[in-house]
């Protein structure tokens, strides 16, 4: 029997197209976040599919014992778009693997003096024990615990807090992680001082800088990574969710100075990089910089249609491109069931109450009202 995990929902998929899910019973649902960000170009994007098929023709899998076509132009276009193009790409199956990848190289470089890792509240950055160790929620990590030890969590945007640790223990801090744009806490876009005071203290105490970008990258803020907003330089960045078209895939992105920092035996993955994956990538990849002109293009026209659309029905909305964070005036938890059964609606809401919404990155205005109309109605329905 399925352990049961995930609060799904009752619905059994026939197919998918672009935003729309259609059941077995023939209702046709809007999917307002991509598959939690996954589906980059939406379901079932064509010149993906026939990347897959191309591949899969020749073969599933081989192992790390050969080198996978594809690889290289994948690897060289995601170090070209990251401005580390002398740096290095270890291959992993999902986000969080990046995390851990990443973490290893953190930890190999940790001194008896310098060791402490910062993460800020409200981060998510996986859920592998190493993950967890930078993880908001004490509850979970008291349940798992111990995890790593010397993981300092900060509160995110305290740029008071965060001079008084580090004038206090700057030359203790190995890594910072930080995700620019928090997705799982409710698109919490960090602050443009904030963002300086990262620079700083990453040049002033040679604080190794861990960008996550596997929820907010490859695009989807009219960048192809958010930290670019804000000219910050990380040494890695993390990605993972949409690089494979649908399929596992991510990738953790080292500066020049770390790419030699992983030895033969450090590390290594049964199955990434999986060369239909792969396929997947590069065609998604080629997509991104069309991707990113349009997004700039329509960001205004986004934020004043939902803004107009949904206005008395929310009191906060967080935008950056396509990523998107909506605070109801009511509370949220109902919101999905009443979505889905009454608008087919499907609604995707964070731990805090914030409906996140994450649609493909080549959603047409006619897309958008598909998703927003019935959104409208949604929070309508909801307010008492």
């Amino acid at each position: 029997m399925n352990i049961s995990i995930y609060n799904s929902f009752p619905i059994h998929v026939k197919k998918a197209m672009g935003c729309i899910v259609e059941s077995t019973e023939g209702i046709s649902y809007v999917d307002t976040f991509s598959g939690i960000g996954v589906m980059l170009l939406g379901h079932s994007y064509e010149p993906v599919l026939e990347s897959i098929r191309n591949r899969i023709q020749d073969y599933m899998h081989l192992s790390n014992y050969f080198p996978v076509e594809d690889a290289t132009s994948v690897e060289n276009i995601l170090l070209s778009a990251t401005e580390m193009k002398q740096g290095g790409l270890f291959y992993t199956n999902s986000g969080t693997e990046a995390t851990e990848a990443a973490l290893r190289i953190v930890k190999k470089r940790e001194t008896c003096s310098k060791k402490t890792i910062i993460h800020f509240s409200g981060s998510f950055h996986g859920r592998t024990l190493g993950s967890l160790s930078l993880l908001r929620d004490g509850f979970v990590k008291e349940r798992f615990g111990p995890l790593l030890p010397n993981i300092q969590s900060l509160e995110w945007n305290n740029e008071e807090a965060f001079d008084k640790y580090m004038n206090a223990n700057g030359q203790e801090v190995l890594a910072i992680f930080v995700e620019t744009i928090q997705g799982s806490g409710g698109i919490r876009i960090i602050s443009d001082s904030m963002a300086e005071k990262l620079k700083h203290y990453q040049k002033q105490y040679n604080i190794l800088l861990v960008c996550d970008e596997i929820q907010s990258g490859l695009g989807r803020t009219g960048k192809w990574f958010a930290f670019q907003h804000w000219g910050l330089q990380p040494d890695i960045v993390l990605v993972g969710k949409g690089l494979g078209g649908g399929l596992p895939l991510g990738a953790t992105i080292f500066s020049e100075e770390l790419r030699y920092e992983f030895l033969p035996g450090d590390h290594g993955s049964t199955f990434a990089p999986n060369p239909v994956a792969l396929a997947a990538a590069k065609t998604v990849l080629s997509e991104i910089p069309s991707c990113i002109s349009y997004i700039q293009k329509m960001t205004p026209w986004v934020q004043e249609f939902i803004c107009t659309m949904l206005g008395n029905c929310i009191k906060d909305f967080r935008q950056k491109g396509f990523m998107i964070g909506i605070d109801p005036i009511q509370s949220a938890k109902e919101m999905v069931q009443i979505g889905r059964e009454y608008h087919h609606v499907l609604l995707n809401v964070t731990y805090n109450g914030t409906i996140r919404l994450l649609p493909p990155l080549n959603t047409t205005k006619e897309d958008w009202s598909l998703m927003i109309t019935p959104l409208q109605k949604t929070l309508q329905q909801c307010i008492i």
